[in-house]
């Protein structure tokens, strides 16, 4: 997979974030110009952040961020800018680099063709499918322990999902290893909260919960996917280009200076 900033046109990376932040739901949406601003109190930046997909029309650049920083300060969070490099207006990154925010969490957003993956489902290990985010569901996904905050508000996000949506629960010896989720978007399907229990890793279960999810996206005609991974992530880096994953584009967070 590429190092490059992006490998896809920039039109398709804005389409492709504002997808992705209709897969994963913040409490409260707010626009200012072409800005749109997420707003979930106690999960984590995906579902708390802005993407600045649009230009700033009735207004310059140093006074929208100073109405960001209030509106988000209002709601007793810190700002948080989701860079790519499709992000308007193209100055941005040097605006906020005059405000010492830092560079945080770098990341990368991945597609694939969905009949491709879905073709390597084995049916070695058992996935079920669920219609909702049961409880189970959300422990595996999200394992108690750290903070409760965070894991409360993602299950909330997973109970808000839109339809067409489902959950995967892949099991090993009758227990609950690793879960999954996916989301059908028209030609498009968001694929997140992919995770495997440290118990059960290495063992096939992540690529399984992967094909299952395809597979059930094929069924809807979806043709692509789409998800996001942490580069430090080099396993699930390296499983998802085994199984057909490309580099379209990179992002990262912008956060002010702690006080």
């Amino acid at each position: 997979m590429s190092d490059a900033l992006h490998s896809i046109p920039p039109d398709e990376i804005r389409r492709l974030e504002a997808l992705g932040a209709e897969a994963w739901p913040a409490s409260e949406v707010q626009h200012l110009d072409g800005w749109q601003l997420g707003l979930s109190v106690g999960v984590s930046r995906r579902a708390n952040s802005l993407l600045p997909l649009g230009p700033l029309t009735g207004r310059g650049l140093d006074d929208a961020i100073d109405e960001v920083e209030w509106r988000y300060a209002s709601h007793g969070l810190t700002p948080c800018f989701k860079m790519t490099g499709a992000a308007l207006p193209a100055e941005l990154g040097a605006a906020l680099d005059r405000r010492r925010y830092s560079i945080e969490q770098h990341s990368q957003v991945l597609t694939a063709d969905a009949a491709a993956v879905a073709a390597q489902e084995d049916g070695s290990h058992g996935v079920h499918m669920l219609d909702a985010p049961e409880a189970h569901w959300a422990a595996t996904c999200w394992p108690p322990g750290g903070d409760g905050n965070e894991a409360a508000g993602r299950f909330a996000i997973a109970k808000r999902l839109p339809e067409p949506r489902v959950f995967a629960l892949a099991e090993l010896g009758g227990a609950a290893g690793g879960a999954g989720l996916a989301v059908a978007q028209g030609d498009w399907a968001c694929l997140a909260a992919i995770n495997v229990l440290p118990d059960f890793r290495r063992r096939g279960l992540a690529k399984a919960i992967v094909t299952a999810l395809a597979a059930w996206a094929v069924e809807r005609e979806v043709r692509r996917l789409y998800l996001q991974v942490k580069v430090s992530n080099a396993p699930a880096r390296r499983l998802y280009d085994q199984l057909g994953f490309h580099f379209a584009y990179a992002y990262h967070y912008r956060m002010p200076p702690r006080r």
